[in-house]
């Protein structure tokens, strides 16, 4: 969710410190769930294969959809203004 602020965001002050804010969150929110997965490992265990798809998948799935978001927020953002997208 930072990581989307920071796009939007035209301050670059805030945009520096949301992003330094959200790597350090997740780091070690990474380094906890890992842990966590390397110790279900050697077992059969769903919340082993629900911690996996909620570290992998979930994080790229969201992100995506945020950067998606913003550039359809940025070309409304141009349309608006009667900024031309393309200049050739």
């Amino acid at each position: 969710m930072t990581w989307g602020i920071s796009l939007v965001c035209k301050n670059k002050r805030i945009q520096i410190t949301v992003g330094i804010l959200s790597l350090i969150v997740e780091f070690v929110s990474g380094m906890m769930i890992s842990y966590l997965i390397f110790l279900l490992w050697k077992e059969e265990s769903v919340l082993k294969d629900i911690l996996y798809l909620g570290v992998v998948f979930a994080p790229l799935f969201i992100m995506g959809r945020i950067l998606n978001l913003s550039i359809k927020a940025n070309m409304i953002d141009k349309s608006m203004q009667g900024i031309p997208e393309n200049i050739e």
